[in-house]
């Protein structure tokens, strides 16, 4: 759980530092087989080959992070503009401390 925490922290700060929004949601669900959140704001977006390249340490770190969980997140220009950034872990890896 904390890992989770720790990528939305993550998640947020990249939208203050980077997005320049006006507005930000945090989307928490859980489905059959994940934990999902996932954060959208309507800013600047975001270009998927930029993100892979940019080698960027919070990126790296987010990853990192979600892996441990056994779960995935990616960063991709939202549907209606801005960015998303999904998260989704095994329902089990929400268990325990913050």
């Amino acid at each position: 759980m904390r890992q989770i925490n720790r990528i939305a922290q993550a998640g947020l700060a990249n939208v203050f530092r980077h997005a320049h929004a006006s507005r930000v949601a945090i989307r928490v669900s859980i489905e059959d087989d994940a934990a999902v959140m996932e954060i959208r704001d309507n800013g600047f977006g975001v270009d998927e080959n930029a993100v892979a390249s940019i080698g960027s340490v919070g990126i790296q770190e987010m990853h990192k992070r979600a892996q441990r969980d056994r779960g995935s997140v990616t960063i991709r220009p939202a549907v209606t503009g801005g960015t998303a950034l999904p998260l989704r872990v095994p329902p089990a890896s929400c268990d325990g401390p913050m």
